[in-house]
């Protein structure tokens, strides 16, 4: 009876085909984390969540990682320019806060002595090597096998907190400020362009000593942050060479015990069917509890990240003050929201799984048994062949023990991959962010000077433009003034009495026809000024005749002044300032009592 060989069985260390099991690759708990995975875009980011190899099919992916942070988008200045009532957002956007830290997957399995590979006989030095290479790494200490944390992953999970809070800076925000100001034609609205660009320095001030904070942090970790980096990397090629090396043991297992399977079928073929049958079952259930131990694993790692994040998220409040002590969105708190809520979704798809791994795993091992009972069953038929069956029989046991403990390498060999994976990942972003941090308070400073260079340079056009208004209006005026003169004159030499019948009457009816004309147009020019000239003299009026709402310390005269176009206008002394310096400052002198 020659040997049927299943490719997809062979691809994962099991040398026979059969029918109680399948491979990982189809397995319940490996599908259902590929559909997890099939949306996440982690699985496209990070080899963390590769979807090949045999114990990362089962991972269901942790909090997403958003690489490139450092592309700013500032928000919602334009409703800056539209609503006084309007608060400008200095919001950051970003990466959720919560890793997991990597769990021992059989932690929760039966205790594994460290040495276990010194079971294998003389002959297995390549099973010994990969012992070593599991010890090297990190991923086994001790004689429970607890997996080594990297020593700085509290700076990395800190770092992910805190410096990733999420903030967004871009020129389009003092640019479009910037733009709505120079777009101005006119007194009127210049002043209100300029009242709401300074309401938006204010606030980017306010703003300037979180974003320095930050980067200030940022940099003085940034060279821990690389090396973590370079040590993570190593930490990759280290695992993926180990599993290397444990995947050759599982080969060489494999083939030694297919030989002696082959050598029990010899002996006799009814028996050895019986026995190729519960090698399989066994293979199976072997796979099914390795499955199930991925997916314990999982949990453990997806309860531990579920357990940061809502702790994250307890102890971040909605809002904060900034440096000018205006209450403002804390940038950390939708962030750590989203995390928490991520973390939980991930929890829970990982329950599920770890139920659908259980299951399979109690149902293989139903099949094992009843595959080792047909077995016994068959031995019973042996006669005068059990010796000889004995004898080979003892071999395969024994080929057998030792693919199960290569095999049992091989996978922590792949969860010693999986978790440097994760630490790299880790390492990775927590370096972005820190990059990004300090990019952010370049960006944000940059920013600010641009705004206030922009704010000096159009209030000073402002009191030009108003100049100009004031000429302008005067020129019109003086001209309209001129020609009604000039046509009462002419009126004074008409006689209306006779019907205006001379030639000289006529001619100066003629000409107070077209000084008309001209006056109306003039008057229409001289109205064109009108409102903004009649603005500028109603706040000129305001800040010199009426009383000052409040005094400071050093006796600058704070006012509000509403317009006749309907602006709310702040006034310290003779210098417009924003409704923020305004309302703080008055705070500051009721609580002064000033």
């Amino acid at each position: 009876m020659s040997l049927d060989f299943n490719p997809q069985l062979k691809k994962y260390g099991v040398g026979l085909g059969g029918n109680f099991g399948s491979s990982k690759s189809n397995s319940g708990v490996s599908s259902q984390a590929k559909r997890n995975l099939g949306s996440s875009t982690s699985a496209t980011k990070s080899s963390a969540y590769s979807l090949s190899g045999r114990r990362t099919s089962g991972f269901v992916a942790g909090q997403h990682v958003t690489k490139g942070s450092n592309k700013y988008n500032y928000e919602n200045q334009r409703a800056a320019l539209n609503s006084r009532t309007y608060t400008p957002s200095s919001s950051y956007s970003g990466v959720s806060a919560s890793y997991g830290t990597f769990v021992n997957p059989y932690s929760s399995g039966t205790s594994k002595a460290a040495n276990f590979f010194n079971s294998l006989n003389i002959g297995m030095p390549i099973g010994e090597q990969a012992y070593g290479f599991l010890n090297k790494l990190g991923v086994i200490g001790g004689s429970n096998n607890t997996v080594q944390n990297t020593s700085n992953s509290a700076a990395l999970d800190s770092a992910m907190t805190s410096l990733t809070a999420g903030g967004s800076v871009s020129t389009t925000g003092s640019s479009g400020l910037i733009s709505a100001m120079s777009n101005c034609d006119d007194s009127v609205s210049l002043r209100g362009a300029l009242s709401n660009a300074k309401s938006e320095l204010y606030n980017m001030q306010g703003m300037t000593s979180i974003y320095e904070g930050y980067a200030t942090e940022a940099q003085n970790n940034m060279g821990t942050f690389k090396s973590n980096v370079d040590t993570a990397e190593k930490g990759v090629s280290t695992a993926n060479q180990t599993l290397g090396t444990a995947n050759q043991t599982v080969k060489a297992t494999t083939e030694n015990r297919d030989n002696c399977l082959n050598a029990v079928k010899k002996a006799d073929s009814q028996y050895g069917t019986a026995v190729e049958k519960y090698t399989q079952a066994h293979d199976a259930h072997t796979t099914a509890k390795a499955d199930y131990q991925t997916a314990q694993s999982t949990t453990s790692r997806a309860q531990s990240a579920f357990s940061q994040a809502e702790a994250k998220f307890n102890s971040t409040p909605e809002y904060i003050k900034d440096s000018n002590g205006n209450q403002v969105k804390n940038p950390q708190y939708e962030p750590a929201k989203r995390a928490k809520e991520e973390a939980e979704a991930q929890l829970n798809q990982a329950k599920q799984a770890e139920a659908q791994a259980k299951t399979k795993m109690e149902q293989a091992a139903q099949a094992e048994t009843k595959a080792e009972t047909d077995k016994t069953e068959a031995y019973k038929n042996l006669g005068d062949k059990k010796s000889e069956v004995d004898a080979a029989e003892g071999k395969l046991k024994t080929a057998q023990q030792q693919k199960d403990k290569a095999e049992e390498a091989k996978g922590q060999a792949e969860d010693g991959v999986l978790a440097a994976q994760e630490r790299l990942q880790q390492a990775t972003t927590a370096r972005d962010s820190a990059e990004s941090a300090v990019e952010k308070a370049k960006v944000h400073k940059k920013e600010v000077e641009k705004l206030e260079k922009a704010i000096k340079k159009q209030t000073s056009r402002l009191a030009k433009l108003e100049e100009k208004e004031q000429k302008e209006y005067n020129k019109y005026d003086k001209k309209a003034q001129d020609g009604i003169y000039i046509n009462t004159e002419r009126n004074n030499q008409i006689d209306y009495s006779d019907g205006v019948n001379t030639g000289k009457e006529r001619r100066l009816s003629r000409k107070m026809e077209k000084t008309n004309d001209k006056t109306q147009q003039n008057i229409a020019r001289r109205n064109a000024y009108s409102s903004s000239v009649d603005e500028k003299a109603f706040i000129d009026n305001a800040l010199r005749n009426n009383p000052a709402d409040f005094k400071d310390t050093g006796g600058s005269m704070y006012r509000k002044i509403t317009t006749p176009s309907g602006q709310q206008l702040f006034y310290m002394n003779n210098q417009m300032i924003s409704e923020e310096e305004y309302e703080k400052m008055q705070k500051q002198v009721q609580g002064t009592g000033t």
